[in-house]
């Protein structure tokens, strides 16, 4: 049976860590992510099915600029070679945009 986990916050730092968390100890396959931003923070939600032994790593990433969150999130995916599948989710609010990458390690 699938279920949601939703994770908010006002600060991208404090959404990777709370993703970072949960993905450590959580033993789910996940099959989907969404993000929505606004002026009160980042809303990401993930879709999985509870169990199994899949293991992620996940990554939130922060710019003013489209161009500049490009560069940078390209620049972690070249450095970590993902074995498995991965997801992205991005939300964008008057701050910024928001990009999360889920990967299957």
């Amino acid at each position: 049976m699938s279920a949601v986990k939703v994770f908010f916050s006002r600060s991208h730092l404090d959404l990777q860590d709370e993703l970072q968390a949960w993905l450590q100890q959580s033993e789910s396959e996940i099959l989907d992510i969404s993000m929505d931003s606004n002026e009160h923070g980042h809303c990401l939600v993930l879709l999985h099915e509870p169990g199994g032994s899949h293991r992620y790593t996940g990554q939130v990433f922060f710019s003013t600029g489209h161009t500049s969150l490009e560069e940078v999130a390209n620049q972690a995916a070249v450095a970590a070679r993902p074995d498995g599948q991965q997801h992205v989710a991005v939300g964008s609010n008057q701050y910024g945009h928001c990009l999360c990458i889920i990967r299957e390690i």
